[in-house]
């Protein structure tokens, strides 16, 4: 989205409308349903009480074929992903194998969370993470962030940042994502005159399981 293109006076309107514009409502494609923890094969979606909105769920033996994630020789299952949003009920510590592991079994789920508004074009950023077990130790890792900004002309995306600890090898994959929202950019200043910063970090065992650790 061009600075140059945006009004000032369309950055004072967005101030006045910022407490309506941010009610971290979801992208259409999800339909949250508020609870503390999800078990499921397919798609599920949920608000959590930061009031931002996730899906969770497990990848069908055909799309870890199709995505190359098979681990060779290992059966390929399809197991419930279980969320559980009390950092208490995860590990203290992550531990690491002494030798690669040799997965018998694999399984492997998808995770994204998101946060912002749908107003006026949508403002908001998204955390996407895909991650494959075998019970024991995780066996692949991936994350991205990204983000929305679409029309209203105060409306800007700032970027996003992402950070891991521990992972292949581990008993536990630990994510750290963080999105920086503006609602209100002003381009005479070239600055953000009222933004948020939504972060959240999440623990993903080898079997599943999505411990939320912390958030904004």
């Amino acid at each position: 989205m061009s600075i140059s293109g945006k009004a000032t006076r369309a950055a004072i309107v967005a101030v006045a409308v910022l407490a309506s514009a941010f009610g971290m409502t979801q992208p259409a494609h999800a339909a949250p349903t508020a609870d503390d923890e999800q078990v499921t094969v397919g798609v599920q979606a949920f608000l959590d009480s930061q009031g931002l909105h996730h899906t969770v769920r497990a990848l069908t033996v055909q799309e870890i074929r199709e995505r190359g994630l098979a681990t060779p020789g290992a059966v390929l299952q399809v197991v419930a992903p279980r969320l559980v949003t009390d950092a208490a009920k995860a590990p203290t510590t992550a531990t690491q194998a002494k030798s690669p592991a040799v997965a018998l079994v694999q399984s492997c789920w998808n995770h994204s969370w998101w946060g912002g508004s749908t107003n006026l074009g949508g403002l908001w950023g998204q955390t996407d993470v895909t991650w494959c077990g075998s019970g024991g130790l995780v066996t692949y890792t991936w994350s991205n962030c990204w983000g929305h900004d679409g029309g209203y002309p105060t409306y800007e995306y700032l970027g996003c940042s992402v950070s891991e600890t521990y992972g292949v090898n581990w008993t536990a994959w630990d994510v750290w994502s963080q999105h920086n929202l503006c609602f209100a950019w002003i381009p005479l200043w070239g600055a953000c005159g009222s933004n948020v910063q939504p972060w959240m970090k999440f623990r993903y065992n080898a079997g599943g399981v999505v411990t939320q650790l912390g958030s904004s």
